[in-house]
């Protein structure tokens, strides 16, 4: 290798170093958000997305946020031979929000331990949470949010407090990097 090949290993090796640690944690100004919950606001793959900051107060309705994971499954994900990424966030929009969560007036509760309840003027039904009772009750009182995948059918399967809120996106602004079949992104399939 010459000197500038090094130079340029170098900085490949930085550069995916760099987009490796913000898949991690969503902020600095940009995140890559792959997958396919959210098209067709980014488009199916992998895409580098501008962040914005939250003020940790504003409203979120309609927003899409990238969120800590709290009683959802942390996704493990091999990207290379021996490597697994561990991703303990997502991206997905607000499309209810609570800004003094109260169980017994809520449109989304649980009536027990993993059955979380939605509540609409038209309907009722239920769904598969990994949450207990014990954990939403101490929610009571605090701003939380309910989150969807643009793409997806139902709503995510978790009441969320709002302090999970790692930083709001941009969804005007955002590059195409991978389509979903091309590996590094086709790992998050």
């Amino acid at each position: 290798m010459t000197v500038s090949t090094n130079h340029i290993a170098i900085s490949i090796i930085l550069l995916s170093s760099i987009l490796i640690a913000n898949i991690a944690i969503p902020a600095y100004g940009y995140v890559i958000v792959g997958g396919y919950s959210m098209d067709p606001t980014y488009e199916t793959g992998c895409n580098l997305v501008l962040t914005e900051p939250w003020d940790g107060e504003s409203s979120l309705e309609n927003e899409v946020v990238a969120y800590k994971l709290s009683s959802q499954n942390v996704e493990s994900y091999p990207i290379m031979l021996g490597i697994d990424l561990d991703i303990n966030w997502f991206s997905h929009r607000v499309v209810e929000e609570y800004e003094h969560y109260d169980m017994k007036e809520a449109n989304h509760t649980l009536l027990n331990d993993n059955q979380l309840m939605i509540q609409d003027e038209y309907s009722l039904s239920f769904m598969e949470t990994p949450q207990e009772i014990e954990d939403v009750k101490n929610l009571e009182g605090e701003h939380v949010l309910i989150l969807k995948g643009d793409n997806n059918d139902k709503i995510d399967p978790a009441i969320v407090p709002a302090d999970n809120v790692l930083t709001k996106l941009e969804t005007d602004t955002y590059i195409h990097l991978q389509d979903i079949d091309s590996w590094p992104c086709s790992v998050i399939k």
